[in-house]
């Protein structure tokens, strides 16, 4: 497989003021930097259909400001970190067509939330944790920790 690795320490991060930043289908392979978070004014992240691989940074969740997270179309694995709950301005969350398994993390502070998409693996530990529009296609988890 071919693709793109970016040295993203230099990529653009002279744009401190940069708010929208779309790489989608770009070919980029690896790891999601944790890195990314030095564009701490980003409204919309776009990362969807490329190679990124191994599991969301935990410090993705630290970009209060982000409206719009699209992961999806990666191989991501790993489960979906708790911090997604720290997110309150969401309001699309896209992390389909992905590998990631486990639980779905508490997203109840996650009140501007209007569009989700899970991967079909994750399962749910209390409805009453997740926006009914994140939850509504996805299994309960059972006492092995997975909806299978």
């Amino acid at each position: 497989m071919s693709g793109i690795w970016v040295d993203w320490p230099n990529l653009l991060t002279q744009t401190t003021e940069l708010h929208v930043l779309s790489l989608t289908g770009d070919g980029f392979v690896g790891n999601i930097p944790n890195t990314i978070t030095l564009f701490k004014n980003l409204k919309y992240l776009d990362l969807s259909h490329n190679y990124f691989s191994d599991v969301i940074p935990t410090s993705i969740y630290d970009m209060g400001q982000l409206e719009h997270l699209y992961l999806n179309g990666n191989m991501l694995t790993g489960i979906i970190p708790w911090g997604v709950g720290q997110l309150r301005s969401l309001v699309t969350l896209d992390l389909s067509s992905n590998f990631m398994v486990g639980p779905l993390p508490d997203m109840r502070s996650m009140n501007q939330l209007n569009a989700c998409s899970i991967p079909s693996d994750i399962c749910v530990v209390n409805y009453e944790d997740v926006p009914s529009i994140c939850s509504s296609n996805l299994p309960l988890c059972t006492a092995v920790g997975n909806n299978k």
